[in-house]
């Protein structure tokens, strides 16, 4: 049975200070554990570390597919074109509906289509022949068609971990056009909420002009279905962590140092989109 590729912006492990490998802390690692993926799989995506910093680059390689993943190696130019560029200046706000937030450079477009580029490089030569391939997230919206065209064989899934604007907002995007193209070299699109996939059915009849059914599309001689999956948490692995010595002991000091009181715990990434302000004013 062919294995499945993983496609992600950042591998789900690093190598740390005393060169051994480490899993990272993230969402998506998080979520995909309490999935239960089984069978033979591979992980590709970028190592955190730039290119010009890895001084044994087929040592690192190695390093690295001893665990089951593959790299995309990114020199700082690349890394700062197409993920702080294009990706989190101009995608990330207007995917949250914050124009006015959103910045527009010709040179990242060009750096986020050379490293969707790296990326399809490498899984068409990682993937196996008829294997299934599923990328994640807005870093990588270009890359489905780009696989497509160079390993047809291939069954290709996306699932967008982000909110997908409504086509007003989405229509800002100078490059809209190309990013609707390069989602459609799916056979599956996935959506966290049926709205968001309802707005990316608007966007592609307003911008491209098709019509689809109301689980796909039709493009070319294919049919791309789309889904509505919302993510979930390791639930399995928060279960196993409430009863381990280590909760029980933290349970015990803040029961005995609170009393009567409360804790409240929120664990948030500071950026503007997670509300922090009016969470904080709510609490």
């Amino acid at each position: 049975m062919a294995k499945l590729t993983l496609v992600s912006n950042r591998l789900p492990i690093r190598i740390n200070d005393s060169g051994e490998v480490e899993r990272t802390t993230g969402g998506l690692a998080s979520a995909l554990d309490g999935a239960g993926i089984g069978g033979d799989f591979s992980w590709i995506g970028w190592g955190g570390i730039c290119e010009e910093d890895i001084v044994d680059v087929e040592a690192y390689e190695q390093k690295l597919a001893a665990v089951g993943v593959q790299p995309v190696l990114l020199s700082e130019d690349e890394l700062n074109g197409y993920y702080e560029g294009y990706s989190n200046s101009t995608l990330w706000p207007l995917l949250h509906y914050m124009v006015e937030r959103a910045k527009f450079d010709p040179q990242w477009v060009e750096m986020y289509r050379k490293v969707n580029q790296k990326f399809t490089d490498v899984i068409a030569r990682d993937a196996d022949e008829g294997g299934m391939v599923w990328v994640h997230d807005y870093h990588l919206f270009l890359l489905p068609a780009m696989l497509r065209e160079k390993r047809p064989d291939l069954r290709i899934g996306f699932f967008l971990h982000t909110p997908f604007p409504s086509s007003e907002i989405f229509r800002a995007l100078p490059d809209r056009q190309e990013i609707l193209e390069g989602l459609l070299g799916c056979d599956v699109i996935g959506f966290h909420t049926y709205n968001y996939m309802r707005h990316f059915r608007s966007a592609v009849l307003r911008i491209l002009g098709t019509e689809d059914d109301a689980d796909g599309i039709w493009h070319g001689n294919r049919f791309v279905r789309y889904g509505v999956y919302p993510i979930g948490h390791n639930r399995s692995g928060f279960e196993k962590a409430m009863v381990s010595d280590a909760f029980q002991e933290a349970l015990k000091l803040h029961s005995e140092r609170l009393g009567d009181g409360k804790l409240l715990l929120s664990v948030e990434r500071l950026d503007y989109t997670k509300g922090v302000p009016q969470k904080l004013t709510a609490i």
